[in-house]
């Protein structure tokens, strides 16, 4: 009974951002696993005026999306490595107007940035950031484990996105510390959600969101 109401309670808060993305949770989840893809956000990117990586000029491009419900806070940040090994990035907060638009705030660029990215970027990589399983993943293994999901409404979004001239993969998690926090407590085995909150850790401080 309790898990079904926070169930509705989730979907009723989601949905119309999920309309305004033009997909559902499904269609996000089976596009976060199927190579190659479209932009995470495709329509989002569309109303924003986001543009696709120039892969004349860049090597990879990867771009945070991050969602904040309780207080509906939006930030795209852009993190780009240029084909003469430099770094660069864009950071955007945006806003909701309609069913089907957004807008930008503003915009700041900080180029170049202000920590070792190619430092951080071979710890992104060797660490296995960006091969971590989707969050619809890791709930199907807790609910096959015989427990039943925790849904938490409020805090952070986020997606993860790595776009390259040859591939486009993207994670999503939703309040990855709370969930971390309450599997853990059940003695649960919840390492991904360890490593994403690690991995939003070395983000972090770098920009703020």
């Amino acid at each position: 009974m309790v898990f079904n109401f926070l169930c509705t309670r989730l979907l009723c808060l989601l949905m119309p951002l999920l309309l305004a993305l033009g997909a559902s949770a499904q269609q996000a989840a089976s596009a976060a696993n199927t190579k190659p893809f479209h932009n995470a956000y495709q329509s989002l990117c569309d109303s924003l005026k986001v543009a696709a990586p120039d892969f004349t000029k860049l090597e990879l491009e990867l771009r945070i999306w991050s969602f904040k419900w309780n207080d509906g806070s939006q930030r795209l940040i852009q993190v780009q490595k240029f084909k003469d090994g430099s770094w660069g990035a864009a950071t955007r907060d945006f806003y909701y107007i309609d069913d089907e638009r957004y807008n930008f705030y503003g915009e700041q660029f900080r180029t170049p940035l202000q920590q070792d990215w190619s430092h951080k970027w071979t710890e992104i990589v060797e660490k296995g950031y960006l091969d971590l399983p989707s969050q619809q993943e890791l709930n199907a293994r807790i609910l096959a484990s015989g427990e039943e999901l925790f849904l938490l409404e409020d805090d952070h979004s986020y997606t993860i996105e790595l776009l390259t001239p040859n591939e486009q993969r993207s994670i999503s998690y939703a309040n990855p510390k709370g969930h971390q926090h309450y599997y853990t407590q059940l003695g649960l085995e919840v390492s991904e959600y360890a490593k994403v909150n690690s991995f939003l850790s070395i983000l972090q401080n770098e920009f703020v969101f």
